[in-house]
C-alpha cells in the first residue's frame, strides 16, 4: 500500500504523539489499523493462522502525504537512496531497499492506489517500478485491482494498482472487486467498473 497513518491505541490521530505523553520507548504497542485490516480480513479466507505480511511503498507515517511539498522531499529523497548522501527522512526507516527486498509468501497484493506521477515525480515512479518489477523477479502471483476502463495492461505501465479503501464515487465498487481477488483458490487480478 502507498504509506501508513496508524496511532497507538488510545491517542488522538489529531495531535502529535509527543505532545500527548506517548513514550518512545522502543517497545511495541498496539496499533488503530481498522480500515484496510477490517477490508482485507473479509476477504481473505483460508489463511487462517497464516501470517499476512503488510509493506507500504513509503513508511513516513503521515495522514496527508499527498501534499506537493511532501511529495517533492520524498521525490528528492529517492533520488538520494542509491548514493551515500543524506536523505531529509531517515532511509531505512522510511524508503524499502529494493536491492535486498525478502519477500516471503504465496502471492503480493499491490494496492498503492494511483497517486503516482511520473512528470511530477519521476524518481517516485522510478521507485515503485523497481519494487514492482522485484516482485515479478521472485516469480510469486502478483495481483491487483485495476480500472476496468483502462485495462490491465495500462495499470502495470502507470503503477496504478487501486487501494482498497478509497473516497469518491468509486468507494462502494472496491469491496466487491478485491472479493473477486480472493474469491478463487489462488489469487487474481480483477477490475472493478468504473464506466457506469
Amino acid at each position: 500500500m502507498y504509506n501508513p497513518f496508524y496511532y497507538p491505541h488510545g491517542y488522538d490521530e489529531n495531535k502529535k504523539l509527543s505532545s500527548q505523553g506517548f513514550e518512545f520507548d522502543g517497545a511495541f504497542h498496539s496499533l488503530k489499523m481498522e480500515r484496510e485490516i477490517t477490508l482485507f480480513k473479509q476477504q481473505i479466507k483460508g489463511y487462517e493462522g497464516k501470517v499476512v505480511q503488510v509493506r507500504f511503498l513509503f513508511n513516513f507515517n503521515v495522514q496527508n502525504i499527498d501534499r506537493d511539498e511532501t511529495l517533492m522531499t520524498i521525490n528528492d529523497d529517492v533520488e538520494m537512496l542509491s548514493t551515500e548522501q543524506l536523505t531529509r527522512f531517515d532511509r531505512e526507516l522510511n524508503y524499502t531497499d529494493v536491492n535486498n527486498l525478502g519477500l516471503n509468501g504465496k502471492f503480493i497484493l499491490f494496492a498503492w492506489g494511483n497517486k503516482i506521477n511520473p512528470r511530477e515525480f519521476p524518481y517516485i515512479n522510478d521507485y515503485a517500478k523497481a519494487i514492482y518489477e522485484k516482485c515479478l523477479e521472485s516469480q510469486k502471483n502478483v495481483i491487483f485491482v485495476y480500472k476496468r476502463s483502462s485495462q490491465k495492461e495500462y495499470a502495470i505501465e502507470h503503477l496504478q494498482f487501486m487501494h482498497p479503501i478509497t473516497t469518491g464515487r468509486f468507494k462502494d465498487r472496491l469491496p466487491d472487486a478485491f472479493a473477486e481477488v480472493f474469491g478463487p483458490d489462488v489469487p487474481v487480478c480483477a477490475s472493478f467498473n468504473d464506466l457506469t
